[in-house]
């Protein structure tokens, strides 16, 4: 029976969702299958919550929605989740010049690849809409935590930021749930809670950009209680 139970708690639970536009995988380790489980349910249900709050393409409950609907007209209360994401977002906007923008979400619809008819835009429809981008004309106010775009025709993309936070969120809940070692995966973002139950660190393989399959890694590193983002090229 100890070999059996041994055995059983070296393996991993298991389960992918489809949220936030890409599959969320949970892989947590630990004896009690109810509470392993628990964990990961608590895990998508504030990823689910955040999805619902940040999308900028879901309905009305969706605050990053509203902030766009009244750009240009006045500011949107938002919840503690967006607030940070905003925030943080905006800070670093200030220590790139700009280089990373959350106010980029009316350049990137020129291209729509939400759709089902993406295109390269014109030169001069991105010299029309670039004035739209603009990190300073996000305007902020901690106190009532509110959010406003000063020009008509703004938005909000949180796409570069909000994954990262979900991460975060996920490490947070499942240390709130006893959870000690997991791995969290977005697929081109992975968080890890620790190490693997056998005290290795958790690997994680690069493919190259334009890896065919079966090609080999173009790295394998080590992850320990610590978050790797990719991108492609």
């Amino acid at each position: 029976l100890g070999t059996y139970f041994n055995r059983y708690k070296n393996q991993p639970y298991t389960e992918s969702r489809y949220l936030m536009d890409t599959y969320v995988t949970l892989k947590i380790y630990g004896p009690n299958p109810q509470k392993v489980k628990k964990a990961a349910e608590a895990v998508f249900n504030e990823l689910k919550k955040l999805e619902q709050l940040s999308n900028r393409f879901g309905d009305q409950n969706s605050e990053v929605v509203q902030i766009n609907q009244q750009a240009g007209i006045k500011e949107v209360g938002v919840s503690q989740e967006v607030w940070t994401i905003i925030s943080s977002s905006l800070a670093y906007s200030q220590k790139t010049s700009g280089a990373f923008d959350p106010s980029s979400g009316s350049l990137a619809d020129l291209w729509g690849i939400t759709g089902q008819h993406p295109r390269i835009p014109s030169d001069e429809e991105i010299k029309t809409v670039l004035p739209l981008v603009n990190y300073q004309l996000v305007t902020t106010a901690e106190n009532t935590r509110t959010v406003k775009l000063e020009q008509p025709g703004m938005k909000l993309d949180l796409g570069g930021a909000a994954k990262g936070y979900a991460l975060d969120l996920a490490i947070q809940v499942l240390k709130e749930q006893g959870i000690q070692n997991a791995l969290v995966d977005l697929v081109s973002s992975t968080a890890a809670l620790n190490n693997r139950p056998d005290g290795k660190p958790w690997r994680i393989g690069i493919q190259p950009p334009r890896a065919l399959a079966g090609e080999a890694y173009l790295a394998i590193l080590p992850l320990e209680n610590c978050f790797i983002s990719t991108s492609g090229d």
